[in-house]
């Protein structure tokens, strides 16, 4: 068979997968000898992400018998700690990638060995609760902060933050003594910060920071700490250092939901997971009574409530819940897990809309600085509610609509890019299911970059869906872009939980604790909760929740 020169190079080796794994082993079978040692490495991470480890380890296994530098036999090593990652043998993983000269890697090897290497080490931790495993993991984040384009490090510092206050306060200080570069100092300092419980100390704190580090990396994140969620919707809420009421202690909590009936696995059920896990992390001690909407109306929950004393109301998933809490004229404080027109003074709301999620896209772009998007939707109700949602918040900041290229079916939506005006566009929002959002992004310009939301993101993190959509900028909830403990208790539960079904349970575990934190909140607007739907903070009567932005297809 002819050999062609592909050119491929150790970089591209560990970039992005753009193909299908019958397209890498073509590319094996006709590449040439300079390039075949790279064509075999994206076709091991292809069946690897498809599952196929049996291939993936046959293919490792002609990689040590072919390596003939160090940096090959250092690209193996990769590969079969990636191997060992999807079996669970994170022990090995971690054995392989010590022996690997991370020094010596080209900067897309090194992003994707520090990105892997981070994860295994975060991990083990979970697994073992030894902190040298964080020590570890922080120790390849703070390179790999370095390596990562604009979009991401923001990310990165984020989950590198996370990891350290785990240490907890005491150990952090330890390392904070025993630290000599800046760089290690001006991490410890801040997670020890970030950790502190008094809001108003820590706004202080991480201001003086700035002024101590003016040149750590982590400033990028005390200066966006609000830029994004100001952007979607500024502040005019004349009440905002009026106290607002704030679960504690000893308090009463009525929860409302569908228990039975037909909502009840879709809504009902994983939001009582969701409270009864926040509760049970948060170890405070209230009294909780759950009431089945589906059975009780809503003046006998009330009646029932009052009775009980009940400092809040928790849960009201469905319109038709919310409506009739609103129409009661109760004036016990609630926070409700849908928006209505008509919000009374005494009740909050996280936003599930549609709407809401387009904004959100709008928001990530302007603060993108993308000047001429493009919008690509199914034309499911949903997703044209999404695209109405972004040029809601698009026109009032640009004065201008941003087109809709709308399409019915998968098979329309590649063809809808054919007959969209691409001609000066910048940029692409994609508002469809994952299969339909991969068709089209394969159509669109390969330069042209993508961004995609909840909608277009099943939950599966690492799927062949989510390499189809390799490069795009994707937009969710930690909770939908993470695996976790607490996820996978959720699955214990439900296994066949959907994404709709993860996104209640988050919202749900979200409420508890904004209810514990609802007027520190609002006291300190700069101040933000961090949730598992994502960075929270009052405005108004709304409960932002600012997504993470993630590159797709990337490992994590």
């Amino acid at each position: 068979m002819q050999s062609a020169k592909t050119g491929l190079s150790t970089d591209t080796a560990f970039g992005p997968l753009t193909q299908s794994t019958a397209q890498y082993r073509q590319l094996v079978n006709t590449s040439d000898t300079d390039s075949q040692y790279q064509a075999m490495i994206l076709l091991a991470r292809s069946y690897i992400t498809s599952g196929d480890l049996a291939s993936a380890k046959a293919i490792v296994s002609e990689l040590n018998t072919l390596a003939i530098t160090p940096l090959q036999q250092d690209e193996a090593k990769i590969i079969s700690a990636l191997i060992n990652v999807n079996e669970n043998n994170l022990i090995e993983a971690a054995a392989s990638l010590e022996k690997v000269n991370a020094l010596t890697l080209p900067k897309q090897a090194a992003a994707y060995y520090h990105q892997l290497n981070s994860r295994v080490q975060s991990n083990l931790y979970k697994q073992s609760g030894n902190k040298d495993n964080l020590l570890k993991a922080y120790a390849s984040q703070k390179v790999l902060v370095d390596l990562v384009n604009d979009d991401s490090k923001k990310t990165v510092l984020n989950e590198t933050v996370k990891n350290l206050e785990l240490l907890g306060q005491n150990d952090l200080s330890l390392e904070l003594e025993r630290a000599t570069d800046p760089l290690d100092s001006g991490y410890f300092e801040y997670a020890i910060i970030n950790s502190s419980q008094n809001r108003g100390a820590k706004q202080e704190l991480l201001n003086q920071f700035a002024q101590k580090y003016p040149s750590h990396p982590l400033n990028l994140l005390i200066s966006a700490r609000t830029s994004a969620l100001e952007t979607l919707v500024p502040s005019t809420d004349p009440a905002a250092a009026t106290a607002l009421p704030q679960l504690k202690n000893g308090d009463e909590i009525a929860v409302i939901l569908p228990l039975s009936g037909r909502f009840a696995e879709m809504a009902g059920k994983p939001a009582q997971l969701g409270i009864l896990a926040a509760l049970k992390d948060r170890s405070e001690k209230v009294n909780v009574t759950f009431y089945d909407s589906n059975v009780l109306t809503m003046d006998q929950i009330l009646n029932a409530a009052n009775q009980k004393g009940t400092a809040f109301i928790l849960g009201a998933v469905l319109k038709p819940e919310v409506s009739d809490l609103i129409a009661s004229g109760t004036k016990i404080p609630a926070i409700v897990y849908n928006k209505v027109e008509t919000i009374p003074d005494n009740i909050w709301y996280f936003d599930l809309s549609p709407d809401y999620e387009g904004a959100l896209a709008a928001a990530k772009m302007m603060s993108d600085n993308r000047q001429a998007p493009v919008i690509f939707a199914s034309s499911a109700v949903d997703n044209q509610r999404a695209a109405h949602g972004f040029n809601q918040l698009w026109s009032k900041v640009k004065h201008q609509n941003v087109p809709v290229c709308s399409f019915e079916t998968v098979s329309d939506a590649g063809n809808s890019v054919t007959t969209c005006q691409l001609s000066g566009k910048d940029s692409a929002y994609i508002n469809a299911n994952a299969m339909e959002a991969a068709a089209v992004k394969t159509k669109l310009p390969g330069n042209m970059p993508v961004y995609l939301t909840a909608s277009s993101n099943p939950g599966l993190n690492n799927s062949s869906i989510e390499i189809a959509m390799s490069g795009a900028h994707l937009g969710d909830s930690p909770w939908m872009l993470t695996d976790t403990p607490i996820k996978q208790s959720l699955f214990n539960a439900m296994p066949k939980a959907n994404a709709f079904v993860q996104r209640v349970f988050a919202t749900a575990y979200d409420s508890v604790n904004t209810a514990f934190n609802l007027n520190n909140l609002n006291q300190n607007k700069a101040d933000v909760l961090h949730g598992l739907s994502g960075d929270i903070q009052i405005n108004g009567h709304l409960i932002e929740t600012a997504p993470l932005w993630i590159t797709a297809g990337s490992a994590r």
